[in-house]
């Protein structure tokens, strides 16, 4: 920080000063405090009260054999190595320490701060790292309602915090492999909150999509199916801790680079039987077409345009409600369970089915208004008027997953993931057929080799009978003519 701009108060302007002394104590000789005091001797004195007590907790540090850090301490374990990296040498702006950019608030943790890499209406979110365990994280910062980090001492507004932190205790509680593992909850020295989590490195569904439509080898339907079947197991664990997402789309499911999938963003989730501290009711524009609420990257452009977003009565930005089940686009956010992250489940499969969203015709651009509108109305278009050559029992599941009344939908996650399994294993699916018939032509399908050998056992079987029947018939007529004569 720069001397000319301390903090507001004496206390915390020579705690600013005195990280400033830290700061540039790793990269040069002691600066002098009273330069870094600007002349001011009152302040300088504080500024080396403080270096005073921080030289002693470093001296009772250094006769432990410590500088304070746990990698500092376990040079003195044996063969113990404290510099284990497993991540290659990194470089720009990945690089442990490298310095913060001009846009990025300085954040006054242990973490490293590099760059900001996603801004949602709750919270942006920053690329760090962890110099103790050497570990790129991600750091989920709180934001004031214009979408700004607060500023020192800044409170924010309650009602927001409490979402905040209600989002990190729910995804921290979470503990599936298929949810972002939530790592720490706190506050920084400037009483500014935040949590961190592992940094995701992949794609999302929609661009998975997108390479499955193009003819990319290396994302047939069958792994994309795969993906969604993963999502289903995430969100199913999550129905059974009672917690609802409410907000499933593409852009909200992550899968990295060695195959792990992830449901991202549970910041408008809902707890069972707990209190709604989310109005998720659609804001209606003012007379000028719009809405006095800044426009954040978390639901981004390419969902419907900024100029004409669907906001909730909290200022979230929906964009388009082409994943939304009916009930909360008609507002009926009381009735928004479990069935409503099945539709969107369904939804996605329509997407990935089809080629493009529900109620968007392809390099279609229409507001999210429109697509609202044809949502109220009735469900999109059949999956097969789309693509004739998608098979059956998918669009089977896709229909039973958006019904629009949430008790004609799967009873529950788990049973939609059954049948997307079952397709994938070429067994039965519930939404398609059911019955004797359907498992054994199922069974012979599964078991080509063993089928064949068996009708080949069973055809000789049935022409040796025939054969035996042939000779007792010959046998008894040849009796019958001895007889007569």
């Amino acid at each position: 920080m720069d001397a000319a701009e301390p903090g507001p108060g004496g206390d915390e302007r020579a705690e600013a000063l005195f990280a400033a002394y830290l700061s540039r104590l790793r990269d040069e000789d002691a600066p002098d405090p009273l330069e870094l005091a600007g002349g001011d001797a009152r302040l300088a004195a504080e500024v080396e009260q403080l270096r005073g007590h921080w030289e002693r907790v470093q001296g009772v540090l250094d006769r432990l054999g410590a500088d304070g850090s746990a990698s500092a301490r376990a040079r003195g374990l044996g063969d113990a190595d404290p510099g284990i990296t497993l991540d290659p040498a990194p470089s720009g702006d990945e690089a442990a320490g490298a310095p913060t950019p001009d846009d990025v608030p300085e954040l006054w943790t242990s973490y490293h701060v590099q760059r900001e890499v996603a801004r949602g209406a709750m919270g942006a979110v920053f690329r760090v790292h962890d110099p103790a365990l050497r570990r790129k994280l991600a750091m989920k910062v709180a934001l004031r309602r214009d979408g700004v980090v607060p500023n020192s001492g800044e409170e924010l507004d309650p009602a927001r915090l409490s979402r905040f932190l209600e989002e990190a205790q729910i995804t921290g509680q979470l503990e599936h492999p298929g949810v972002v593992p939530v790592h720490e909850l706190g506050l920084d020295v400037k009483g500014r909150a935040y949590f961190t989590m592992r940094l995701v490195r992949g794609v999302d569904l929609r661009e998975i999509i997108e390479r499955v439509h193009s003819g990319d080898a290396e994302w047939t339907l069958a792994r994309a199916l795969g993906v969604l079947l993963r999502v289903c197991e995430a969100v199913a664990f999550a129905h059974a801790k009672q917690v609802v997402h409410r907000d499933l789309k593409p852009g909200n499911v992550m899968v990295g680079r060695f195959g792990e999938t992830y449901v991202m963003d549970w910041g408008l989730a809902k707890v069972l039987g707990r209190e709604d501290r989310r109005d998720l009711r659609l804001a209606e524009p003012d007379a000028s077409g719009t809405i006095s609420v800044v426009e954040t990257d978390r639901r981004d452009g390419s969902e419907g345009g900024p100029e004409s977003a669907l906001y909730t009565m909290d200022g979230d930005v929906v964009g388009t409600p082409a994943y939304m089940p009916p009930e909360q686009a008609r507002g009926q956010v009381e009735a928004v369970g479990t069935a409503a992250d099945v539709y969107s489940v369904g939804a996605m499969l329509y997407h990935l089915l089809t080629g493009q969203r529900p109620y968007v015709g392809p390099g279609e651009r229409v507001s999210p208004r429109t697509v609202l509108a044809a949502v109220l109305r009735g469900p999109p278009r059949p999956v097969h008027e789309l693509r004739p050559d998608v098979p059956a029992e998918l669009e089977a599941i896709c229909e039973r997953a958006m019904q629009r009344e949430p008790g004609d939908r799967y009873p529950g996650m788990l049973a939609m993931a059954g049948d997307l399994r079952a397709f994938l294993e070429g067994r039965v699916v519930a939404a398609y057929e059911t019955g004797a018939a359907a498992e054994l032509r199922k069974w012979v399908r599964r078991n080509r080799g063993l089928a064949t050998a068996w009708a080949a056992v069973l055809l000789v079987l049935v022409a040796g009978l025939a054969g035996i029947a042939v000779v007792q018939s010959a046998r008894r007529a040849t009796e019958q003519r001895l007889t007569a004569d």
